[in-house]
């Protein structure tokens, strides 16, 4: 198996990420996430944005492709997502999608 952790660091009007879907494509996994967010009103004393640390723990099957975690950046809610990459992992040499900067290639040895 393995095991992702995700860290959200101090994000406002926050409950924790989402786990949105995994993508699955020739030598690359795709796991997608979400915060799951709520808005409060800035003007009200009572209803002051709440700082949390927002966390996930997924353990998926052990794989020898290329994992990457991308988030959902989008601005408005009834648009559509936006995934942008936030970490990439290499996979085993010549299963795994390359990922720059790690001299990993697509030949097999």
């Amino acid at each position: 198996v393995q095991a992702l952790f995700v860290f959200g660091g101090d994000r406002h009007n926050c409950n924790g990420y989402r786990l949105e879907e995994i993508v699955e494509e020739p030598g690359l996994t795709r796991v997608r996430i979400d915060l799951i967010t709520y808005q409060s009103d800035l003007g009200s004393s009572k209803a002051a944005p709440r700082f949390l640390n927002p966390w996930a723990l997924m353990v998926l099957p052990a794989s020898p492709k290329t994992l990457v975690l991308e988030e959902n950046k989008q601005s408005l809610k009834n648009n559509p997502a936006k995934w942008k990459p936030l970490a990439t992992f290499p996979g085993r040499k010549g299963v795994g999608a390359p990922v720059q900067g790690t001299h990993q290639t697509q030949s097999s040895d």
